[in-house]
């Protein structure tokens, strides 16, 4: 199951980057769809997506269906090792439901992939290291109040207030 989920989401983001967003001042066209670091957490599939237009930490669903009932828009929160993470619901076919975190809105300043990627692996690496500093490769999600973390304070390790 994870290849084919996150092949079809880097395949769908692939199509929307070549038939909505090709051309557009938003875009960089020294980047391409890549899924970076996808690795499963809490039986689910967590990872990073860079697209020509934006970089964003993403969670797929560990079972199809598991989260129909989210309204899209809808912000959840999640506890990984390194922190509490809000992320938004949001829905694209033939993927469905998954939930994302905007680690960049423009990725116009990346000089090319390699440079997107190194990023990329670094948030992967730093999302799964416990607060007291030892390597996490799980850790429960909890309901949590909806505290508001920066991306910067993301990229900074900080903690949600």
């Amino acid at each position: 199951m994870q290849h084919t989920v996150v092949s079809k989401l880097t395949a769908t983001f692939g199509r929307i980057a070549s038939e909505r967003m090709r051309g557009l001042p938003v875009t960089n066209d020294a980047l391409q769809v890549e899924a970076v670091g996808f690795r499963p957490w809490d039986g689910r599939l967590v990872g990073v997506l860079i697209a020509p237009w934006f970089m964003n930490l993403v969670v797929l669903p560990g079972r199809d269906g598991e989260w129909d009932d989210l309204a899209d828009g809808a912000k959840v929160t999640w506890e990984l090792p390194s922190g509490e993470y809000e992320l938004t619901v949001a829905r694209v076919e033939p993927v469905g439901v998954y939930q994302s975190c905007a680690l960049f809105s423009s990725v116009l300043d990346f000089r090319d992939q390699h440079m997107a990627r190194s990023i990329a692996e670094t948030v992967m690496q730093e999302l799964f290291v416990k607060r007291d500093g030892a390597r996490g490769e799980t850790a429960p999600q909890r309901a949590l109040p909806q505290e508001r973390l920066s991306r910067r304070g993301f990229l900074r390790g900080e903690r949600a207030r």
